[in-house]
């Protein structure tokens, strides 16, 4: 009996789809028999299970296996007795009578009110209103309903109280009764190990890893900055869902931007030799399957053939009419044609008929037939078969070519234990045969009535769990079980993601992102936002002011990053002094990149701007004009810090064929510099600022250009240039 050991979540990483599950189990002193560690979910991929032993020695594991399991009940857990239940049950419907009856003493008390005050006679006084008494009524009802609130409460406590228990009872119920039936949600898998070899002193542990595909993954960021925004800490978070069926509780979480599965070609070189030509080495260890193998069937068909009766000589031989006529009498013969005539148009490809019995005729191969009606088809016709032997005795001709012609075609639709169509290997391409036969689990030989029979043919995944959970004896909805997985798994996949988070884009390179400590991220389909790690850096801030088209002055915070792994596309949330600002975004910044962020508007920093503008001839004879044009920009710093501001302007640049048209840049004070933004490279005549303001300060800008055109001619929209 396999040993079932106990075992604990240690590490995930999670892909842009799917993870890697590890699992640590302790190995026990002593080993006997195979390991099985478990239950795991049905979402696993079998393919991908990886066993690894830690532990001195020269332990090693034999053999690897993927089983189903049926997890039984807790025996800590007492069935619960039939008077409980019924006690419990009681107990709840007494409950909820009360509470109905509280219910309907609410609302007469919410229906008593003051009577109206009854009109008098025409022309006499009024009738005499008893305030005292419709004060006394209203404090009555009040009093009655808060009592009776206060009652509903407390039987609302007893009776949610009273249906945990009652939920309990009939769980242990359920459990004590389930031991045949297993429910489609408890249906578990179990990797079942053996090992080999030598155990030393110490401790040993059996590591198992394994992919489920319901869990995603997204990156999130909290940006902190002190009051003067020197000081800054980026802390790497994740957006984490994952619906696989167990819960990662303290786990070592890691964040891959990889894909699980990905294809990729391997480029063959070409060798150059020198020498004398030496025959091309095959490229894989496969060899195709030997022929003549169906001959060492011959015996058991031999043994498999009725004993024909040679002796009788002076028999009448029936007429081939004779033999079909007695065919025809078989009672399921109508069925046979039916079934044949609804078969479906694409069958699948033709078998090899059995070899035929001595003394009969070689049959033809069988038509194709579609496996659907296989199994009630092959028992049509082994009917018909016996129907016809005892005059196939008696003949060696049409009646012994039908009875082997139909024996043959019944042998063919002869299916495996699965109930499912199979490929054998001979039918796969040489490419992906070396990939399927090393999947040695799914590898079947089929019983000796197949058609494919002395051949492994490949069995699907639905084959082998009917295989398993006969051999358990269980009584399971498969089709309801894969349904929930998979229901589970797109549920997760294809949930939309939260608002400002992104995947993790395809890339050139792959990253892993390792969180520092331990977290938990539970199996409920939900995104979970998990702290990976905090690095702190030096902030920088500036602020940035084009007084041309507003007067409002942006804060902007560059960093460097501090992570040694890139920053991907994803939502920030912004802290100054521990009080939340604003929520940004990211957008993917390199190892050792800058990290900008814009803050809003910041109302402590005042702007003005004035622009004076004056005409003057010029030029020999006056024949041309000066456009003059002063600008004067106006910094008052209101903040408790000095601030670093970039003030931008333009001044007019020249399209081609404008020869006639000079623009002269005056003087600036302070100096300005040529500014080409990053983000629209084809912006000419770019000019900026960049100056410290203190706090409290005032600082003027100014700057000139003059525009030369000929007297005669005036601008398009007018001279003037600045508003």
């Amino acid at each position: 009996m396999p040993t079932l050991l106990t075992s604990r979540i240690d590490a995930v990483t999670v892909h842009r789809r799917g993870a890697i599950v590890a699992r640590v189990a302790e190995l026990p002193d002593t080993l006997e028999g195979a390991l099985q560690i478990g239950p795991l979910p049905l979402d696993i991929d079998e393919g991908s299970v990886r066993v690894s032993i830690e532990a001195p020695g020269d332990l090693r594991a034999t053999d690897l296996r993927v089983a189903l399991l049926a997890p039984e009940p807790d025996e800590a857990l007492a069935p619960a007795r039939p008077e409980d239940l019924e006690a419990a049950g009681q107990e709840v419907a007494r409950l909820r009578d009360a509470v109905e009856a509280i219910d309907r003493t609410r609302r007469r008390l919410r229906g008593v009110g003051t009577v109206v005050r009854p009109a008098g006679e025409p022309g006499a006084e009024p009738p005499p209103s008893p305030a005292e008494a419709r004060i006394a009524l209203l404090t009555l009802r009040d009093t009655s309903l808060r009592d009776a609130d206060a009652k509903r409460r407390a039987l609302a406590g007893e009776l949610r109280a009273a249906e945990r228990a009652l939920a309990d009872l009939r769980e242990r119920e359920r459990l004590r009764t389930s031991m045949r039936r297993t429910e489609p949600d408890e249906l578990r898998k179990v990797v079942e190990v053996r090992l080999a070899g030598e155990r030393g002193a110490g401790e040993a542990a059996l590591r198992v890893e394994y992919r489920v595909d319901a869990a995603r993954w997204a990156p999130t960021y909290a940006l902190r900055l002190d009051r003067a925004m020197g000081g800054a800490s980026l802390e790497l978070r994740a957006m984490v869902a994952q619906r696989t069926g167990e819960d990662w509780d303290g786990v070592a979480l890691s964040l891959s931007t990889a894909s699980l599965q990905a294809w990729s070609e391997l480029p063959e070189l070409a060798s150059v030799r020198i020498g004398r030509r030496q025959p091309k080495p095959p490229k894989s260890g496969w060899r195709p399957p030997p022929t003549g193998a169906d001959l060492l069937f011959a015996d058991h068909d031999r043994a498999r053939e009725p004993v024909v009766d040679t002796t009788v000589t002076r028999a009448p031989e029936p007429s081939p009419i004779v033999a079909m006529d007695a065919l025809e009498e078989s009672p399921k013969l109508e069925r046979f044609a039916m079934a044949q005539a609804n078969a479906p148009h694409a069958p699948p490809p033709p078998t090899q008929a059995a070899p035929a019995p001595r003394g009969m005729p070689a049959a033809a191969p069988s038509a194709p037939m579609a496996f659907g009606a296989a199994d009630e088809l092959s028992d049509v016709l082994l009917e018909a078969e016996a129907a016809i032997m005892p005059q196939a005795k008696r003949s060696r001709g049409a009646g012994g070519a039908i009875a082997g012609a139909l024996g043959a075609l019944a042998s063919s639709l002869a299916r495996d234990e699965g109930g499912a169509a199979t490929l054998g290997l001979e039918e796969l391409d040489e490419a992906s045969i070396d990939a399927a036969m090393l999947d040695y689990g799914r590898l079947r030989l089929p019983a000796s009535k197949a058609s494919n029979r002395g051949k492994l043919v490949l069995w699907s995944r639905r084959q082998l769990y009917v295989e398993q959970i006969e051999q358990l004896h269980l009584e399971v909805d498969l089709g309801a079980a894969l349904a929930a997985v998979d229901a589970a798994r797109s549920e997760v996949l294809s949930a939309p993601l939260p608002p400002g988070c992104a995947a993790p884009r395809e890339s050139g390179f792959d990253y892993v992102y390792r969180a520092s400590g331990r977290l938990d991220a539970p199996s409920d389909g939900v995104f979970h936002n998990l702290g990976l790690a905090a690095r702190d850096g030096e902030a920088r801030a500036r602020f940035v002011v084009v007084p041309r088209e507003s007067r409002d002055a942006f804060r902007f915070v560059e960093l460097d990053n501090p992570l040694d792994a890139p920053l991907l596309d994803g939502p920030v949330d912004i802290f100054i002094g521990g009080d939340f600002l604003m929520t940004s975004a990211i957008e993917e910044v390199p190892e050792g990149g800058v990290v900008r962020l814009g803050l809003g508007v910041e109302q402590r920093l005042k702007v003005s701007r004035n622009a004076r503008f004056s005409e003057k001839s010029s030029g020999l004879m006056g024949g041309k004009l000066d456009l003059l044009h002063t600008i004067e920009v106006e910094l008052d710093n209101l903040l408790p810090r000095a601030a670093e501001v970039e003030v931008r302007e333009r001044i007019p640049v020249l399209r081609e064929q404008e020869d006639d048209i000079r623009v002269e840049e005056g003087s600036a004070s302070p100096a300005w510099e040529e500014w080409e933004p990053d983000e629209q490279p084809e912006l000419e005549g770019g000019r900026r600022w960049q100056v410290t303001v203190a706090p409290g300060e005032k600082r003027t800008l100014t700057a000139s250009y003059a525009v030369r055109i000929a007297s005669k001619h005036e601008l398009v929209g007018g001279n003037r240039r600045e508003a």
